[in-house]
């Protein structure tokens, strides 16, 4: 929420949560509706009608492609992630049916999460700025990320508004925030293809894919109070401390004075007490699954605006919890 700060009369503060209760029920994504997910052909089936009705035309030639690349076996290629997600559970809906029945579980859960967020957006002007989005290969954890800030910040009293590409290729911003008094705070999402499930990242790493952002977002950040937010996938805390520390050496040495903070998120998706059967987990019906997008915020010292972020509550784990209902199923793919 925007508050006056001590800075002066005139400076105000963003109150955004350092990590978002994802999943369902969450207390932040007030628009999704509480419910539990059963691991069986039909949920499969529910969010695979979804991606076909919403994004069926965009997304079949990045299916034919990634196709293409398994026949071919081409290592480098690199699969449009909502397309990767529709073959994933498209498979779930073979191996349901062995003995013993298995289903991809991370694909549905993932999958279910991103349809969550489109429909709390798809009712309004924001959907203009959604499926373009998604045409680029690397776009669906940008997307994904942009929502959940989205959602966050506005669920915290802010008012925010999408984007988007512009028709003239002029370089803008993601996001802006409107403060009470006025003020504008552009936001600029980058999701780089290195930040998906990383294990571990060197400070010469992290220096790489933070300068490299950074160069990405010139022209579209700075001219005016800006954030940086920095997104991944499944990246562990170890990886996301490196990164916040790289970036706030990082702004040290920059000394821009509109950059408010660079902020680096991931979502990830944890299991409670996994039962494991070598590298699968065993689904019951008391098992329980944990979505949580962690921040890490690296602040400015150098930065002159009138709009701050609370630095209070940085690095607390929330978490939101759904029960996965179901007989035994086990999960192929971890990730």
């Amino acid at each position: 929420m925007i508050n006056s700060s001590s800075h002066g009369q005139n400076q105000y503060t963003i109150k955004p949560i350092p990590a978002v209760l994802l999943g369902y029920g969450s207390p932040i994504f007030r628009k999704i509706k509480a419910r539990k997910m059963s691991v069986n052909t039909a949920s499969f089936k529910e969010i695979i009608r979804f991606i076909e009705e919403t994004f069926g035309s965009m997304l079949s030639k990045h299916i034919d492609s990634y196709h293409l690349s398994l026949k071919h076996n081409n290592d480098n290629y690199i699969p449009h992630r909502l397309a990767y997600l529709y073959c994933r559970l498209q498979n779930s809906l073979i191996t349901l049916k062995q003995d013993p029945p298995s289903g991809d579980v991370p694909a549905l859960i993932e999958a279910a999460f991103f349809r969550d967020l489109v429909e709390i957006f798809n009712k309004g002007p924001a959907w203009r700025v959604i499926e373009p989005e998604l045409k680029g290969s690397n776009s669906f954890v940008h997307l994904m990320t942009m929502l959940a800030y989205t959602s966050l910040l506005r669920g915290n009293g802010n008012r925010v508004t999408l984007v988007g590409s512009n028709k003239d290729e002029k370089k803008i911003a993601d996001m802006n925030l409107f403060t009470i008094s006025g003020d504008r705070v552009d936001i600029e999402i980058k999701a780089p293809q290195k930040l998906l499930a990383l294990n571990e990242i060197t400070n010469e790493k992290a220096l790489i894919i933070i300068e490299k952002a950074w160069k990405h977002a010139r022209g579209q950040i700075g001219k005016r109070a800006s954030m940086l937010v920095i997104g991944g996938l499944y990246l562990p805390n170890k990886v996301l401390n490196t990164l916040e520390d790289v970036a706030n050496t990082f702004l040290v040495k920059k000394k821009n004075k509109n950059i408010l903070s660079i902020t680096i998120t991931s979502i990830t998706m944890l299991f409670e007490d996994p039962i494991l059967e070598g590298e699968k987990i065993k689904i019951t019906s008391s098992t329980k699954t944990r979505s949580q997008l962690s921040f890490r915020y690296a602040i400015n010292p150098s930065y002159e605006g009138v709009v701050f972020l609370h630095e209070s509550e940085r690095k607390n784990d929330f978490f939101s919890n759904s029960n996965l209902v179901s007989t035994e199923f086990q999960i192929k793919n971890r990730v």
